[in-house]
């Protein structure tokens, strides 16, 4: 196992101090707000896929997204799963949730490997597989919502949405937008591209 201070340390730490540092503070926004009609010559609006990077989530990314809102896109911003963000909530099916955090390499044992690995090389490859997953289904969400159908069930669409007035928006030709360790999903279609005779 890795030599670290525990979780429940940090969380003790961090959480009281994140919080006396933004008290009062609220992002300028109003829940489920009504989209904007779109001019007749943009048709629908451009949707826009985020990807965090490692060590963070969607919300750090916040102010991006807003702004990228605020300018005509529509932002599907996911909280990857996938064991790099400093902790994330997954919803199993029958609604059991299960709080998940920040994994290092030295933490897990590969069974299928002969020799263990010495660095977060293959723990990294696994990890972009699943984002890689995430995002896929995102766009297929993304897809139904054009539709105005159902998408599986969240914490956040507990309520019942009604995804119908979101039928003017785009997803056929999405702009994939990613920092950091995000960015790296897009290196393998940039290598194959530019590896293939013109």
């Amino acid at each position: 196992m890795a030599k670290r201070t525990p979780n429940c340390v940090y969380r003790a730490i961090a959480y009281p101090t994140a919080a006396a540092a933004i008290w009062g503070t609220a992002f300028p926004a109003i829940e489920n707000a009504p989209l904007i009609t779109p001019t007749p010559s943009l048709g629908k609006w451009p949707v826009i896929v985020f990807s965090h990077g490692a060590d963070s989530s969607r919300l750090m990314y916040s102010a991006f997204c807003g702004e990228m809102a605020s300018r005509g896109y529509i932002v599907a911003a996911n909280e990857h799963r996938d064991g790099t963000g400093p902790s994330s909530r997954i919803t199993a099916e029958g609604g059991v949730e299960r709080d998940f955090y920040w994994l290092d390499w030295s933490d897990l044992h590969w069974v299928d490997l002969d020799e263990q690995p010495k660095n977060d090389t293959t723990l990294r490859q696994v990890q972009l597989e699943v984002r890689k997953a995430e995002l896929e289904q995102v766009i297929k969400a993304v897809y139904r919502i054009s539709q105005g159908k159902q998408v599986p069930r969240t914490r956040l669409s507990r309520g019942g949405w009604d995804w119908t007035p979101r039928t003017c928006i785009d997803p056929s030709n999405p702009i994939m937008a990613r920092h950091s360790f995000g960015g790296c999903l897009a290196l393998p279609p940039l290598l194959a591209a530019s590896t293939s005779p013109m």
